[in-house]
């Protein structure tokens, strides 16, 4: 039952060149993406981009996450997974990167938020609701409850 996933070298659908023959893989690709903002000690960093902003931000362009923690994004990817869907990530994050960076208005980039709650977001910028964020990160410690 196994022999689907045996994989031998140079085979295209499982995207691995220089494998040992027979050699084989049960557990899907785990990839975690890093957000700035905790030290490797564990500590918060002075500012960071909370990774539930670049989730609601990779959710807006139709990729689901397996998991989200304050700085993690995980997710699982099967064998043979095309670079194209690879490329639309890392595409996608590309872009989040240029938006935060250049702080564009909530109302451009996620203007249901700001239709929603006007009086909190209409005036604000995707970097700075990353900075709001993270303040709140820092200032409540949401990690430490869980412990």
């Amino acid at each position: 039952v196994q022999d689907c996933w045996v994989m031998h070298p140079g085979e295209s659908w499982h995207g691995f060149k220089d494998i040992p023959d027979n050699w084989s893989m049960l557990d899907p690709l785990k990839v975690s993406i890093l957000a700035p903002g905790m030290g490797e000690d564990g500590e918060l960093e002075e500012t960071g981009v909370p990774a539930a902003l670049v989730t609601a931000w990779l959710g807006r362009h139709g990729i689901v996450p397996t998991r989200t923690t304050d700085f993690q994004i995980m997710f699982l990817f099967s064998m043979g997974v095309t670079r194209g869907k690879w490329g639309t990530l890392v595409n996608t994050l590309c872009s989040f990167k240029r938006h935060y960076d250049a702080n564009t208005p909530l109302a451009q980039v996620m203007p249901e938020l700001v239709e929603q709650y006007p009086d909190t977001y209409a005036n604000m910028g995707i970097h700075d609701l990353g900075d709001t964020m993270f303040a709140w990160l820092k200032e409540n410690n949401p990690g430490a409850r869980l412990n």
